[in-house]
């Protein structure tokens, strides 16, 4: 019997996962489909000996991975236990994707963010590609010595829109005729 603090663990952790391979969600079709995966993967968890923290460096891994694929319930408790910590580097693509489509990589976030937009926007590919490579290697070190990268908050957007009333119109309008008849008095217009 599972208790509730193994649930609350294994929610959490297939929220993250869906986070990383959002694909991952049409598996379930309904309720019960996604609880019988969760039990497969707690029994699989629960055979291997997989700790916490070895789950927590798979999903780690799994972060940086950019295959697209989300592995086997075998594949990621191999990946916990053997320590790889990072995946290899995501293909150059992925750094201008995002860039163009927005930041779901913290990593290839933090790249870019170090390198500048402008400047990656006007290399020639093959310095980008040198350039890429060198700051992603020092992100990798950092994030593998602990520091935790995060993407950027979304600003929210302006959801009010400025309208104009007939009063401020009226104003508007007085004080754009005042101004042509300052204008007209303090400048002679030829008229022929």
């Amino acid at each position: 019997m599972r208790t509730e603090k193994e649930y609350e663990v294994i929610d959490r952790f297939f929220k993250k996962f869906n986070a990383i391979f959002p694909v991952n969600k049409a598996r379930f079709k309904t309720a019960e489909d996604a609880e019988e995966i969760k039990e497969l993967w707690m029994d699989a968890f629960e055979t291997s000996g997989v700790t916490l923290d070895e789950i927590k460096k798979g999903l780690d891994y799994y972060l940086l991975d950019s295959s697209g694929f989300m592995p086997t319930v075998g594949q990621f408790i191999s990946t916990c236990k053997s320590g790889r910590k990072t995946s290899k580097m995501p293909p150059l693509r992925n750094f201008y994707n995002e860039m163009a489509l927005g930041y779901q990589n913290p990593l290839i976030y933090a790249t870019v963010a170090r390198i500048g937009v402008s400047k990656m926007k006007n290399l020639p590919s093959d310095k980008a590609e040198t350039e890429i490579k060198k700051v992603y290697e020092e992100v990798l070190a950092e994030h593998e010595r602990g520091v935790v990268f995060e993407l950027p908050k979304p600003v929210p957007a302006i959801t009010d829109t400025f309208t104009m009333t007939d009063e401020m119109r009226e104003k508007r309008l007085k004080e754009i005729e005042e101004f042509k008849k300052q204008f007209e008095e303090n400048f002679v217009i030829n008229k022929k």
